[in-house]
């Protein structure tokens, strides 16, 4: 787990000993990437990891220790390791029935809902139109089908609630006029509003029994992360090693999931762009955005939320915490965070 760590320091070296992180683009000079490069080696050559286990495979209930993905994972269980609850806020909203007391989203009567109120950005969600990729099928969209709550396939039986099938719209609106501004999207027509994820399998009993924790384990350090870093440190001033190059390591990534290979050598939009499929729903993607210099792009609803959001770069690191700044004065806050 310590060279995996030290990889995702490495790589975002220029950001982390920035002097301002408001000051930092990514084509800084990085001199930590061949320091990257050579833990990634450390990795791939200890034989311990693969891409042998499936992509919906790794995020089943049942995961653990045997994915050969996970370099380092967050173990959960419903029962006696409780914590993964996050999930729930991904699924449609109502999903637990068929708004009259049947079978639900999952093929059964659940006795709680998910709560369902993160969507996905539609940036994020035409990612995920790769033909033949099997992570496309973490994302709920369209005209919905039940799906086996034992396998997690999809069946050709649609799923309806309240006797309306259940169509999800790519695009949210926050207030449809006519709309109760107390209680904008509470309702079927609210609920349908942007793509939902799937990607974390769950059981009867998260529900039923344990007040939705889930036996997840959650990846923090994957193999193919590592491939992925590789690549993108080498794109940007690494020397190559062993005779990987970035689109051998990418093609990596696609073979395993079915996806196009390329033919070319990937661009750093491309690397950024597959880790927003592979790694969908494990926290990295902030991380990435920042190392990629797009946090502030106008993507989903911040600039609605916030008009100032493309320029305020400060925003790149989180304020000292106020208990911090309270027991030591030699501390000085942040910048931007002192107003």
């Amino acid at each position: 787990m310590a060279e995996a760590l030290l990889v995702k320091l490495y790589l975002n070296w220029a950001v982390y000993t920035s002097s301002d992180v408001a000051n930092y683009e990514p084509t800084l000079t990085n001199a930590k990437l061949n320091d990257a490069v050579a833990y990634c080696d450390e990795i791939i050559k200890s034989g311990k990891f693969d891409l042998s286990d499936s992509y919906r495979k790794k995020f089943m209930p049942d995961n653990g220790s045997q994915i050969k993905d996970f370099i380092y994972a967050m173990p959960y269980d419903n029962a006696t390791a409780q914590g993964m609850t996050y999930a729930r806020f991904q699924y449609w909203p109502k999903f637990n029935n068929n708004g009259s007391g049947g079978a639900g989203l999952f093929g059964v009567t659940l006795s709680k809902n998910a709560g369902g109120i993160f969507t996905i950005t539609p940036e994020a969600a035409d990612r995920f139109s790769l033909a033949g990729d099997e992570r496309n099928e973490i994302i709920l969209k369209d005209e919905l089908f039940t799906y086996n709550i034992s396998t997690f396939a999809k069946t050709t039986t649609p799923y309806l609630y309240n006797g309306q099938r259940v169509v999800l719209t790519k695009n949210i609106t926050l207030l449809t006029p006519g709309d109760a501004s107390m209680n904008v999207g509470d309702n079927f027509n609210g609920w349908n509003q942007g793509y939902r994820c799937i990607k974390w399998g769950l059981q009867a009993a998260d529900y039923d029994t344990y007040n939705r924790n889930q036996s997840n384990d959650v990846p923090i350090f994957r193999y193919a992360d590592i491939l992925l870093m590789k690549a993108e440190a080498i794109l940007r001033g690494a020397t190559a090693t062993n005779g990987d190059t970035p689109m051998s390591l990418f093609n990596q990534i696609r073979s395993y999931v079915k996806a196009p290979t390329l033919t070319t050598a990937p661009t750093l939009q491309d690397i950024l762009d597959e880790r927003g499929r592979e790694f969908f729903s494990e926290m990295w993607r902030r991380n990435d955005l920042i190392r990629f210099g797009q946090f502030e792009n106008d993507w989903g609803l911040k600039h609605v939320i916030n008009s100032a959001a493309k320029t305020q770069k400060w925003r790149r690191i989180f304020p000292i915490p106020t208990n911090v700044m309270n027991s030591n004065t030699n501390w000085t806050q942040n910048t931007g965070y002192n107003k």
